[in-house]
């Protein structure tokens, strides 16, 4: 067990039906910042950030690029813009969270 003190710390959940932007840019930053400072503090610290994938938008999203069903398209969630998501972090040098 670790002495050092417990810092959790998320990022909004990011919508998978339209390319990253500058909001999930900005908000990804803030909180690999945090997480940064405070490990340099002593904290262990757990970031946390993830996708809805399940939203109607996403499948409306999903309907308009010509997915029949995706619902039951698991390649349509893999292959579609959750990817973008881990363009935010490799494109600013974040410490993505494991995926």
């Amino acid at each position: 067990m670790s002495d050092k003190p417990k810092y959790y710390l998320t990022t909004p959940i990011y919508y998978t039906n339209g390319l990253p932007h500058i909001g999930h840019t900005y908000s990804t930053i803030v909180c690999d910042t945090i997480r940064r400072y405070k490990r340099m503090r002593g904290y262990d610290v757990v970031m946390t950030t993830g996708t809805d994938e399940h939203g109607v938008n996403v499948e409306r999203s999903a309907k308009k690029a010509g997915v029949p069903n995706p619902n039951s398209s698991p390649k349509w969630l893999r292959s579609g813009a959750p990817s973008g998501t881990n363009l935010v972090f490799k494109a600013t040098n974040l410490s993505a969270p494991p995926t």
